[in-house]
């Protein structure tokens, strides 16, 4: 049913439109037009935009809206589904929910080319010393 959908919006006028992340103000999501001749591999890359796009600006919305509310978790890269931060240890359990609610806000497909309702990507938070060493993060419960 996706890719039929896909394939439908790509033969009509070779445009895709992505959702909207949370807290983004914009009247309809980033627009693609595919300008790669007919045939498999133009399809492919229709395929994957919409995944690839929705995850990526979610993260990208996640950290602006992580850095405007706590200025205090230090973002130190971010790359496609993820960002790595620098919390401190004393906040640990406050800077992972904090990260966990900002990556969980509902994304609207209503304006998208498939409309569908709003989608909520699950997030996992981990936690370590160095980027080698991480392990998912254990919530300490406060007495």
């Amino acid at each position: 049913m996706f890719q039929a959908q896909v394939r439908e919006c790509i033969d009509k006028n070779r445009r895709l439109v992505a959702p909207i992340p949370h807290g983004i103000n914009a009247p309809i999501g980033g627009t693609r037009i595919f300008y790669e001749r007919a045939g498999d591999e133009l399809y492919r890359q229709a395929y994957s935009y919409l995944p690839q796009r929705t995850v990526s600006e979610n993260t990208k919305s996640a950290a602006l809206r992580i850095r405007s509310r706590a200025n205090w978790i230090n973002i130190l890269g971010e790359s496609h589904d993820a960002l790595l931060c620098e919390v401190p240890i004393t906040r640990a359990n406050e800077g992972a929910s904090i990260l966990r609610e900002e990556f969980e806000k509902p994304i609207s497909f209503e304006k998208c080319s498939l409309p569908r309702g709003e989608l909520i990507i699950p997030c996992e938070v981990e936690q370590g010393m160095n980027y080698f060493d991480m392990k998912k993060f254990r919530f300490e419960i406060l007495a």
